[in-house]
């Protein structure tokens, strides 16, 4: 940790400070988090309060639980490509090793992050750091001498070891993100987290050395150490000598960590859909989305309001009654009955006439609904339809939700695609924690020792194990292209694919011929995997394919052999005779004449 002046800490934290002033009016008062959020729950109005009634139409619900599970990929699959500057091998053993990391969990963060963009706050934030935990243990003495191996009874010192160390992946809630305020989004050049802690937490972390007049201060609030909150900041800046870190707590007034990290890049991603340039925070889906649910629930009340007071009223001479007939009238809910004390126009019964709702309440209704459904992508297509105008409309509105959902799946896209950078960069320049990596790619070399290693288990870090940064070759940064499946998003029809698979077997069977003529072949082994990957009862069915032994393989090829030769035979057994044929045939002639 370096030394920060007071002048230098207190910039820091006036810059710090306008930036969470500048987040918490535009974020509270642009987006409003917590009334969108509510009303995702279908609840409108003041919730602490019990002043809240139920949403009627919650067009906010079905969008989220129909269109954003489409935006995130099911079973994320990262890609790695090297450029000019890497190599294939290192491709492989970046991709082993962003596959290792890409969990399920991962998954989660990332949906809760588009939820975050998508809804509440109109960005979402993924913290991409690295974090690695030390322990202390003091060597246990033997039972039988009371000595620790290489050291007398005295004066054993405390060893400090690894305990764990790994890349964080983790979904960090926009309303404790403060981003820089002075740059347009994905351009700021600073960032602070702001994190809730108890003192127990925080000595418990080890990540920072903290002065024992901290300790003690903080302790004197409750001697249980978990009871103490505090508040904790957390800020990243890009400095031209690298980036820094800064952390320090409210009522302290000094920092508790200033110092430069090995990160290469601000340890962050941040994703948003509405994409305005020259602003930093915009209006999300769930905020517009949100006025015109309160719209369309307005009108419904109204719409209700008018059809309860406009039943039907009916107006009856009570004393022509018998006492039978009075006591079924009140029975009757759908109507209302007047009771009168003198005979009516025609007579015991008159009914009240009343005016209808407008059509064109009726009509902004239906128009409000429209609204919601056309900026959630809820389309409500209702299809079976013989109107071919109306299939055509159909079919244009499809189109337009799917060009929606594509935007939105390029912003994820390169959402993720900074992850993987980020993730990888972070495990290269932080250490290599102990890992097994695949090699799957094809006729992958080894650049050193020129081995194919395709298929083969790398161990990478620990005592025996490779270090990750002498498997790269190039800048891990620059010099690979991370990308990441974005197919695999919605899930496919596996019948459809496994028939186009079977088509494109059958058709390169029969063109193999040719494409020999070109001094090419048909992989046909990765083709059949393929075809195996799109069975779920089959996870892995890589471990069906084995290497074929040398005897094997030799018999195979006299198979191959023999059939060729009966295949020629056949064919010039009928037909024009080839050209080795006739020569043959010349020749037996001749030996025939000279015999007779």
């Amino acid at each position: 940790m370096q030394k920060l002046s007071e002048k230098d800490f207190s910039y820091y934290k006036g810059f710090i400070k306008e930036s969470k002033e500048e987040h918490d009016k535009k974020v509270n008062t642009l987006n409003c988090p917590t009334d969108v959020i509510n009303m995702y729950h279908g609840v409108l109005g003041d919730v602490k309060n019990n002043d809240s009634v139920d949403v009627y139409e919650n067009y906010m619900l079905i969008a989220v639980q129909t269109l954003l599970p489409s935006l995130f990929y099911q079973f994320p699959r990262p890609i790695i490509k090297k450029t000019s500057g890497g190599s294939e091998y290192s491709a492989n053993v970046i991709e082993g090793v962003a596959k290792h990391y890409i969990n399920d969990d991962w998954k989660i963060e990332n949906q809760l992050c588009i939820l975050d963009a998508f809804l509440g706050y109109g960005y979402g934030v993924m913290k991409v750091g690295y974090n690695s935990r030390r322990g202390f243990v003091t060597p246990k003495a033997n039972l039988y001498t009371g000595k620790t191996a290489g050291s007398s009874n005295e004066n054993i010192e405390t060893e400090e070891y690894l305990k764990f160390e790994r890349p964080v992946l983790q979904r960090a809630s926009p309303k404790d993100v403060y981003l820089d305020h002075t740059k347009p989004f994905h351009l700021g050049q600073r960032i602070t987290f702001f994190n809730k802690r108890t003192l127990d937490e925080l000595l418990g972390s080890n990540l920072y050395e903290l002065p024992q007049e901290f300790i003690r201060y903080f302790s004197g609030r409750d001697n249980d150490k978990r009871k103490v909150t505090i508040n904790l900041y957390e800020h990243f800046c890009a400095l031209d000598s690298g980036i820094w870190k800064l952390c320090y707590v409210d009522e302290w007034d000094e920092p508790i960590f200033w110092d430069k990290t090995d990160y290469k890049q601000i340890p962050a991603a941040l994703i948003r859909f509405t994409k305005t340039p020259d602003e930093l925070y915009a209006v999300s889906h769930g905020k517009l989305a949100y006025n015109a649910q309160k719209e369309l629930q307005y009108l419904n009340e109204l719409w209700k309001k008018h059809v309860d007071r406009t039943r039907r009223q009916h107006l009856v001479w009570k004393d022509a009654l018998e006492e039978s007939g009075k006591q079924t009238l009140p029975l009757n809910e759908i109507d209302g009955i007047v009771y009168t004390n003198k005979p009516v126009s025609s007579g015991v019964y008159a009914q009240i006439s009343s005016n209808p709702m407008g059509k064109d309440v009726y009509a902004n209704i239906e128009n409000v609904r429209n609204y919601l459904k056309l900026l959630l992508s809820v389309t409500g297509g209702r299809g079976g339809q013989a109107d071919v105008e109306f299939a055509e409309t159909e079919k244009a509105q499809a189109a337009g939700d799917y060009m929606r959902s594509s935007g939105m799946q390029d912003a994820i896209r390169d959402f993720v695609r900074k992850q993987l950078r980020l993730t990888v960069s972070n495990i290269y320049n932080f250490g290599s924690p102990e890992m097994v990596i695949k090699i799957t790619g094809k006729d992958v070399r080894d650049p050193v020792t020129g081995e194919i290693v395709t298929g083969k288990k790398l161990q990478l870090g620990g005592e025996n194990g490779l270090s990750l940064q002498g498997e790269i070759v190039g800048d891990v940064d620059t010099d690979y292209l991370y990308d990441c499946d974005i197919t695999s998003a919605a899930r496919p029809d596996y019948a459809v694919i496994r028939k186009q698979l079977s088509e494109a077997l059958m058709l390169l069977q029969g063109l193999r011929p040719l494409i020999n003529e070109k001094g090419k072949d048909v992989d046909f082994a990765i083709l059949a995997q393929d075809y195996l990957n799109t069975f779920d009862a089959l996870p892995d069915p890589e471990k069906y394919f084995i290497n074929l032994t040398p005897q094997q393989q030799a018999q195979i090829d006299q198979i191959k052999a023999m059939a060729q030769a009966q295949s020629a035979i056949k064919n010039n057994s009928s037909g024009v005779p080839n050209e080795p044929a006739i020569e043959r045939g010349i020749n037996n002639q001749a030996m025939g004449g000279l015999n007779g």
